[in-house]
């Protein structure tokens, strides 16, 4: 309650966080039990805070603007192969997601609950004929005797109902009971059940920072929706002397070109006419302090530089350099984890052997680590030890003629032949 009325009143300066107890259920919301989180305690603690929704943004839409190729072994020699009906099919999965929309889910599944899983649409002898990903908690497991799944459930309305573990090609995949889909998991290193069954969420290392942030914030937002917040105190001097109706009047007209929204609130009592503006509280302090250590941790957790996290002392250098250390270590990580298991998956089903063909992405089509990539071949080129075919296959060039040769300048002579001379 607000002090409205004229009488004298006592004000008492009070944090406007409130301390709430976490039952059972919110403790459920915010996650796990200590050792495990499960795929959709994981999503919840995304939903609920951009502590972990920037990174997680930041790194799934990094890898799927990546460019995919496929890399074929010959030998000691690798090519690069840009046109290829599983490249047609990962850029076109479905008639429902782009491109973008299929890896993006794809990487930020992973990133938030260490496994994602795709299903393959077609007679699982032929090539797929659509891609799908599956959110991990719409799929259970079931555990075999080696400790491996045996078989998968997937509920809700996507491609639903039971799949089961089969040989095909020297290897094991998990199909529909009709022959016609294909479930097949990419999860990351876990710590539960020998890491064979599901992938950890990496958020689990980080719990109890994200706990403790979610719960400052749905304290903070219970006590602005209930107006626990003064932030203008208008008071009167003693020696005003104001019947009730004139000092109504006062406070309306007060309230009316002060007051914002709820949350923002002012009061007006007797005393001086003086404006107070009240500041942050010493727990206010706090609590900006812990968001700053959670966005932290999970930027640790992700490998996602710090510096990318905002600053008004960023340089151009600094942000270069946090360019590309966020590919160097938080994106093409993951993004080679996610397609060494695509090709695990969908290679067999082209008839290609996995161990020869690889699907991968293209560095050179990476804007960010294009300055690096320049000042790299400068450097290379000066010190000569390459011919120029040899730094043309780095940025992905063709071979040209002549190219495959090293030259030296015309004044330069063996040390020998020099030290004869003097």
């Amino acid at each position: 309650m607000w002090p409205f009325n004229k009488p004298e009143v006592k004000i008492e300066t009070k944090s406007a966080t409130q301390v709430i107890q976490v039952n059972n259920s919110l403790a459920a919301f915010l996650g796990g039990s200590g050792g495990f989180m499960s795929a959709s305690e994981a999503i919840n603690l995304y939903n609920s805070t951009s502590a972990i929704a920037i990174p997680v943004n930041w790194i799934s839409e990094a890898i799927a603007d990546l460019d995919l190729v496929i890399i074929e072994r010959r030998g000691d020699e690798k090519v690069i192969i840009k046109d290829h009906a599983i490249l047609d099919l990962l850029n076109n999965p479905n008639s429902h997601q782009t491109a973008c929309d299929f890896k993006t889910s794809m990487a930020a599944m992973f990133l938030i609950c260490g496994e994602t899983e795709i299903a393959a649409t077609g007679n699982y002898r032929n090539p797929p004929a659509k891609l799908y990903n599956i959110y991990p908690d719409k799929v259970s497991p079931l555990q075999g005797n080696d400790g491996f799944p045996m078989s998968f459930s997937v509920s809700g309305q996507l491609l639903n109902g039971s799949y089961s573990m089969m040989p095909f090609k020297g290897d094991s995949i998990y199909i529909n009971n009709s022959g016609l889909a294909q479930l097949h998991q990419i999860k990351g290193f876990s710590t539960y059940s020998n890491g064979q069954l599901r992938g950890q969420s990496p958020l689990l290392s980080a719990q109890k920072e994200i706990q403790q942030i979610i719960q400052g914030i749905i304290s903070n937002l219970t006590s602005i929706e209930k107006g626990g917040q003064m932030d203008l105190v208008f008071k009167l001097d003693d020696t005003v002397n104001l019947d009730d109706e004139e000092f109504n009047a006062l406070k309306t007209r007060v309230l009316s070109q002060y007051s914002g929204p709820t949350g923002n609130r002012v009061s007006v009592i007797d005393g001086d006419m003086d404006i107070e503006q009240l500041g942050n509280t010493n727990r206010d302090m706090e609590f900006s302090e812990l968001q700053s250590k959670a966005q932290e941790s999970v930027a640790k957790v992700y490998k996602f530089p710090l510096s990318l996290l905002g600053s008004d002392a960023m340089t151009d250098n600094n942000m270069a350099a946090g360019y590309e250390s966020f590919y160097d270590y938080a994106v093409l990580p993951k993004a080679k984890a996610l397609y060494e298991s695509l090709t695990i998956m969908l290679m067999p089903r082209f008839g290609l052997d996995p161990a020869r063909f690889k699907i991968s992405y293209d560095p050179n089509s990476i804007t960010a680590l294009e300055s690096r990539k320049a000042k790299m071949l400068d450097l290379r080129a000066k010190a000569n030890k390459e011919t120029d075919n040899e730094l043309r296959e780095i940025i992905g060039r063709a071979k040209v003629d002549g190219g495959d040769v090293i030259y030296k300048k015309a004044n330069e002579v063996p040390v020998t032949d020099a030290e004869n001379e003097l």
